[in-house]
């Protein structure tokens, strides 16, 4: 049924030379950016009064952890206690 219409169409992309040309574009490298991590004390303890210190990453809770000399080490939820912890008794 289609035999005549493909062998028509394989003969017209026979003769076309543009579809011998492959082009791909060169891939682009993208540019990773930092994100921002540094929070003041003031925002910590703001964020600690109203209970939203479980909206912080990680790599936050670890810097103000850093800045205060206290741990790094443990899970997201053991930073927030040192934290909460630390912000009562200062």
């Amino acid at each position: 049924r289609a035999g005549a219409l493909i062998k028509a169409w394989k003969s017209a992309v026979a003769k076309d030379d543009s579809a011998d040309v492959v082009t791909t574009a060169p891939a682009k490298a993208g540019t990773k950016r930092k994100a921002e991590t540094s929070l003041g004390e003031s925002e910590i303890r703001d964020m600690y009064l109203a209970g939203t210190m479980g909206k912080l990453r990680v790599d936050q809770l670890k810097e103000f952890c850093r800045e205060k000399a206290l741990p790094v080490s443990g899970k997201k939820a053991d930073l927030i206690d040192r934290i909460a912890d630390y912000l009562d008794t200062n």
